[in-house]
């Protein structure tokens, strides 16, 4: 598949996700919470893995590296926060890790991490506040440029 690089996405951006859910699944082995717990040789084995299914333009490649490492962070993050809501293991995560990702979880420090960050997900001071719905800021932007005829 022919990808490109659009804002902290890539088009087309569903396939793409699909592609690197898959990476993930298949090279998860170790109870890593966050994507800055992943050891520098397990992400360049998801990259090596993710192009494998994906290409792009040589003049892309250090932007897509990067897009690449937003969405992995982006994606595990949303998933075991979806998890931890249901109490539901995500299908890529093996059975034992899972367990140790349970036992994590339910640390003080990692409560008192959930707490700070609601807080400041909370608060109204700075930053920006998102208002685009269930699209990334790409497909909202084409979708503004189409609708005010290719501005």
């Amino acid at each position: 598949m022919i990808i490109r690089p659009e804002g902290n996405g890539f088009i087309p951006n569903n396939q793409t996700t699909k592609v690197l859910i898959e990476a993930l699944g298949r090279l998860y082995d170790a109870p890593y919470v966050t994507w800055s717990d992943f050891p520098v040789e397990l992400v360049w084995q998801l990259f090596n893995q993710f192009k494998t299914k994906c290409a792009w333009e040589d003049r892309h490649n250090s932007v897509i590296l990067k897009t690449f490492e937003f969405k992995c962070r982006k994606r595990l993050s949303d998933s075991f926060y979806s998890a931890r809501k249901k109490s539901k293991k995500p299908s890529w995560v093996l059975p034992h890790i899972w367990e140790d990702l349970l036992r994590q979880w339910t640390t003080e420090k990692f409560e008192k991490k959930i707490k700070q960050r609601k807080k400041a997900r909370a608060s109204e001071k700075g930053g920006s506040m998102h208002c685009m719905g269930a699209r990334s800021m790409g497909t909202a932007r084409r979708l503004l440029e189409n609708n005010m005829g290719g501005r």
